[in-house]
């Protein structure tokens, strides 16, 4: 399979995940960032397959197209693999909040609904954060912090799903087109081929 073709192949994968994403986001979630950063990064691997499909008129255009279009995914992977691993803590950490509070519902020691587990949640966030310290600000004007609206109420799994499969697919895409290059031997055939110079045989050389 050809470099090209690969690289189109990936950045429909990518704008896909994004599209997902930004589908099953509930509300409160950045679902344009979702879509945004996939479809960017999408954008680039075509940039890089037009590019490389010019091998055969304009060689450095070509080439650079080419091994751009290697490291991007592997970049690619990285960062979305991170993102992958803060959004799976993520929705761990949401699971424990929410099986704690239903479990205190159950108990008839906290009221049932949103509101009462996003309360519940910034009720926690602040013991975390100010149990025993001196000079803690109030809990009432602490609401009123950003810190107070930064808290984690949704379940980030479905994200978590989507990045590792981008993950995966930056990954396979990496292997697919380093294993897309030309054979050494190829590389010399075709570079004896633009200068004009037919191959030497090796027992020529000796």
């Amino acid at each position: 399979m050809k470099a090209p073709v690969v690289m189109s192949a990936y950045a429909l994968v990518m704008v896909g995940g994004g599209l997902v994403a930004f589908t099953m986001a509930p509300e409160g979630a950045n679902a344009l960032t979702a879509l945004i950063v996939p479809t960017v990064a999408a954008l680039l691997m075509l940039v890089c397959a037009g590019a490389s499909a010019l091998i055969n008129r304009s060689k450095p255009i070509g080439m650079i197209g080419i091994h751009l279009g290697l490291v991007l995914p592997l970049v690619f992977a990285f960062g979305i693999g991170q993102r992958a691993m803060i959004a799976t803590g993520a929705s761990g950490e949401y699971r424990e909040s929410r099986a704690s509070f239903d479990a205190q519902v159950e108990a008839g020691e906290m009221p049932t609904g949103d509101e009462a587990f996003i309360e519940y949640l910034q009720r926690e966030k602040y013991r975390a954060m100010y149990e025993g310290v001196d000079g803690s600000p109030d809990y009432v004007s602490w609401l009123e912090s950003d810190d107070a609206q930064d808290i984690n109420d949704y379940d980030k799994g479905y994200l978590a799903v989507i990045l590792w499969v981008l993950t995966g697919a930056s990954l396979i895409a990496f292997i697919a087109l380093l294993l897309s290059r030309p054979k050494p031997q190829a590389r010399g055939a075709t570079g004896n081929e633009e200068s004009g110079e037919a191959p030497r045989d090796s027992a020529e050389e000796a």
